[in-house]
């Protein structure tokens, strides 16, 4: 993982220092140190800035469809039937918890590395605040459900494709609902923040890391202590 932090942070790093350095150093290279230069500067940054609002612009118009978008949860509910050699019954639903309808939902189902043909379907279309069983699942105990994972597609009133994956967590004993992330595109703003987002994971990695790594230290020194005793 932190190969590929690395990764995104060198090639932010060369298309910021290329934008706002090199770009500027070759308009003062090819004019020279004159008027004409510091003309096609005060332009070149003028595109900046106009950039920039269009950033923010695209930015702003993204979060507010965005808040108009369907919200697709799946939730994995307990049935009170239980078989002959303890195994129990799961219903698994789908539900709309978003403003608008979803479209041409599709489930792709897994337990581990079986997929569950019958929660793998076509379902429709689902209006906000509805929700649709999609299937049931028998499971032997909760190691088994927790490998249930599941991925949904759908699309949105503007016709843009969305997906949604899903899986068991034992710990707080029910589905955890993960859509996947719209970046907002853009030419400044976007790999300004991309940059300052990399720089600050690979920070909090690296202090995890450490933190870590003292803790391992010192479970050893009391072993050794332990030991000595």
């Amino acid at each position: 993982m932190r190969s590929r932090l690395f990764k995104v942070l060198i090639l932010n790093l060369v298309y910021i220092l290329t934008l706002f350095f090199v770009i500027p150093l070759f308009i003062i290279l090819w004019f020279g140190l004159k008027l004409e230069s510091l003309l096609a500067l005060i332009i070149l940054f003028q595109l900046y800035v106009l950039l920039a609002q269009l950033d923010i612009y695209h930015r702003q118009l993204t979060l507010y469809t965005r808040e108009l978008e369907p919200e697709i949860l799946l939730d994995l509910r307990e049935s009170k039937m239980i078989t002959s050699d303890g195994s129990k019954y799961y219903s698994l639903y789908v539900r709309n918890a978003g403003k608008t309808t979803a479209y041409d939902i599709t489930t792709s189902a897994y337990l581990g590395d079986e997929n569950l043909s019958e929660c793998s379907k076509i379902l429709g279309s689902l209006a906000p605040k509805e929700e649709m069983l999609i299937c049931s699942i028998v499971v032997k105990n909760q190691e088994q459900l927790s490998m249930l994972q599941v991925k949904t597609f759908y699309t949105i009133f503007t016709g843009g494709y969305r997906m949604v994956i899903s899986f068991y967590n034992h710990n707080v004993g029910k589905m955890i609902n993960t859509p996947a992330i719209i970046e907002s595109k853009g030419i400044i703003i976007h790999p300004l923040s991309k940059l300052a987002e990399t720089i600050l994971l690979i920070r909090s990695l690296s202090k995890s890391g450490k933190d870590k790594n003292q803790k391992q230290y010192r479970k050893r020194l009391h072993s050794n202590h332990d030991i000595v005793q």
